[in-house]
């Protein structure tokens, strides 16, 4: 495998939520598994899962490795991933816990989304933070001192908003001109069209925005958290992607999508993606307003 995607990759598991990738097998260990009932846990054979997630990952496979049981999907594959994971969760009869540096258990009865993923892990961290004496004693216990504080790849304004409140509890500055520890990973992963980072991937919260017309570090997470109370309200379709909070009224061609206001539009011409739809990572002829 190429080295720089390798790296890419591997940056998805050490920096933040995603999956552990396994560069032996080119793969992503997406999930461990274990049954409800523990008085079957025999029963369950790694050969009846691999049959089960290869109907939508045909290299996708179960092993075992010291008397657990695992689940990975090739990194070409990725994005079946979710499909996997459904389908796991729709036997009924396994616990699946996505594997990555918080835990979040999937019962049956649970619909799979990577948004969800990371509410039930940051809840669970907030929890064990809690009891433990905060965010920053919680982190530096179970060693996550750098982990979700360079590269971001959060999928939600939830996750976005913990990273943010663990740069603070932990002591590190907000606004800074340090990117991802590997500066290549936003055009290494359009490149060979993996992981599909959004604008903020390998940028420090709120970087892009700008550091003279921001709002103080505390004061913008409470926006964000504000904007999380209101998403019940209203569908976040209807906000720019980028600030959450305005309309989004520019139309980008020929894909046609409508996810970005114009202040935020001008913005992103400063950034890598100036030509690239930050939705359907494609890249585009014109932005019309």
């Amino acid at each position: 495998m190429n080295e720089n995607l390798s790296r890419c990759l591997d940056a998805e598991y050490w920096d933040g939520f995603g999956f552990q990738f396994d560069s032996d097998d080119n793969s992503f260990i997406i999930a461990r598994i274990s049954p409800r009932n523990y008085d079957v846990s025999g029963s369950i054979k790694c050969a009846e899962i691999t049959g089960v997630v290869q109907q939508f990952a045909k290299m996708a496979k179960c092993f075992e490795w010291f008397g657990k049981k695992y689940v990975q999907v090739d990194y070409t594959e990725w994005e079946h991933i979710p499909l996997v994971f459904q389908a796991l969760i729709d036997r009924g009869d396994l616990y699946v816990c996505p594997h990555s540096k918080l835990d979040a258990n999937f019962k049956p009865g649970d619909k799979f989304s990577r948004h969800l993923m990371e509410q039930r892990k940051i809840e669970q961290f907030k929890q064990f933070a809690t009891e433990f004496g905060g965010l920053k004693k919680a982190a530096e216990m179970i060693r996550y001192e750098e982990v979700f504080c360079e590269y971001f790849n959060w999928h939600s304004s939830i996750g976005k908003s913990f990273c943010a409140e663990l740069r603070l509890a932990i002591g590190l500055p907000l606004e800074s001109d340090s990117i991802s520890r590997y500066e290549k990973i936003d055009s290494v992963c359009r490149q060979h069209k993996i992981l599909h980072r959004g604008v903020w991937s390998a940028h420090e919260p709120f970087t892009v925005l700008g550091k003279r017309s921001s709002p103080e570090p505390r004061e913008r997470i409470a926006k964000v958290e504000k904007k999380e109370r209101d998403e019940t309200k209203q569908d976040e379709e209807d906000v720019c992607v980028i600030c959450m909070e305005a309309k989004p009224n520019t139309l980008v061609l020929p894909c046609m999508c409508s996810v970005v206001c114009q202040k935020c539009s001008k913005m992103l011409e400063n950034t890598n993606d100036k030509d690239i739809c930050v939705k359907c990572r494609r890249k585009f002829q014109e932005i019309c307003s």
